[in-house]
């Protein structure tokens, strides 16, 4: 049937250069995020921290997340998107350059300038791939979102095989990074565009237009979801690796792999939940995956062994893979432009990074991680309530149009 064949070779043939290389700096950023939670149990160690000011170092990441999310739209309209993705590979690159010296003040300053690359990439991708997808968008934010979450468990077993071995965590964190970073270079002969894109008939046909996301509840609302949702991915993994050395006396290789098994649930999570993404609502499907990941963490904070713990990881893992892809399409559905959308995910993502390992760290400090880990039910619930809030709030934006 020649129609059935040309229409499944152009389902094979979608993603174009651009759509390849955003998922490749992507998935610089999964590696870097990802490992970061394999490094810190060593840094740990090497800067004589304690895990309050250990938190310290994700913070590095986040404030630029927030801060290219607030002002990045400039640069994104006078450059465009692939550009931009270039500009992060640099950055990236030059920051692992950096965190490649001895000195603690030149990690701390190479990770401030690797998280201001990765903040670009968080604003470039989406807005790349909605602008070469408009009718894909849930689609290639899926993949692209499983694609970084598979190179993202590469980190773990570098960090810890380095580790193991002699070289240190800079051969495993810092230089696979800075190979996946270069792909965003072929970006920089992109032809910006000439003025600021305007939304067009698919914009408007995909996306609910509003006026700002301060004067707006329902973007609100999908706002505050993205937080929860990073909030939640992150203390599993940025943590996990310091509460298995921690609960179980294990070796700093050992606690480097805590992120790998709870990635490689998500990256499996994901893969899953793209399927499931055509037969469930949005809401159904986060609030089946909050079970899993309540489920989880309750395996994981009472296991009596390493391996059961890795288990629940795993668990956990499965759970959380959809929230972030969901709760990011939600707000880009929400928001003006996609350009806009990806700039508040940005913020979101960057206000989660910053407050959830600051508020686990404190708390650590003061009643020991196995409680601080509460927290993580907690947003769970409170995910809950936002999808329920985001779901009338859409009904009646919907019954007052009509």
């Amino acid at each position: 049937m020649p129609g059935v064949t040309s229409a499944a070779r152009q389902d094979r043939t979608w993603r174009t250069p651009t759509t390849l290389r955003a998922f490749g700096m992507l998935g610089a950023l999964g590696f870097a995020l990802v490992g970061l939670g394999a490094v810190l149990p060593v840094l740990q160690s090497e800067l004589g921290v304690s895990p309050g000011l250990l938190a310290g170092l994700p913070t590095l990441f986040a404030l630029w997340f927030v801060a290219v999310g607030l002002v990045g739209g400039a640069v994104l309209r006078r450059v465009g998107p692939a550009r931009m993705l270039a500009l992060a590979g640099a950055l990236i690159v030059a920051g692992t350059a950096l965190a490649a010296l001895p000195a603690p003040q030149t990690v701390v300053a190479g990770l401030a300038v690797i998280g201001l690359g990765g903040a670009l990439v968080v604003v470039a991708v989406p807005a790349a791939l909605a602008g070469a997808h408009p009718d894909r968008l849930r689609r290639a934010l899926t993949e692209a979102n499983a694609l970084s979450v598979c190179a993202g468990m590469a980190a773990p077993p570098a960090v810890s095989l380095a580790v193991s071995s002699g070289l240190g965590w800079r051969v495993g964190y810092l230089a696979p990074m800075a190979l996946l970073a270069t792909l965003g270079f072929g970006g920089w002969r992109a032809v910006p565009p000439s003025r600021p894109r305007r939304p067009d008939a698919t914009d408007a046909a995909a996306m609910a237009v509003v006026r700002a996301p301060h004067a707006n509840a329902p973007v609100l609302l999908a706002w505050f979801g993205v937080v929860l949702a990073v909030m939640v991915e992150f203390a599993f993994t940025l943590w996990s690796g310091v509460a298995i050395r921690d609960w179980h006396a294990t070796t700093e290789a050992t606690a480097a792999l805590g992120p790998l098994f709870f990635v490689g649930g998500m990256a499996l999570g994901r893969l899953v939940s793209a399927a499931a993404d055509r037969l469930a609502s949005p809401g159904r499907l986060i609030a089946a995956a909050a079970l899993l990941v309540v489920g989880g963490f309750a395996g994981f904070s009472s296991a009596p062994s390493v391996g059961l713990a890795f288990a629940w990881l795993v668990v956990a893992g499965l759970g959380v893979a959809p929230l972030y892809p969901q709760t990011l399409t939600q707000l880009i559905g929400a928001s003006a432009t996609p350009d806009a959308g990806s700039r508040w995910g940005a913020v979101a993502s960057g206000t989660a990074i910053t407050v959830s390992p600051q508020i686990l760290g404190r708390v650590a400090d003061g009643v020991g991680l196995r409680w601080a880990y509460v927290l993580v039910p907690v947003l769970v619930v409170l995910l809950v309530i936002q999808q329920l809030a985001q779901h009338r709030s859409a009904h009646r934006h919907t019954a007052a149009v009509h």
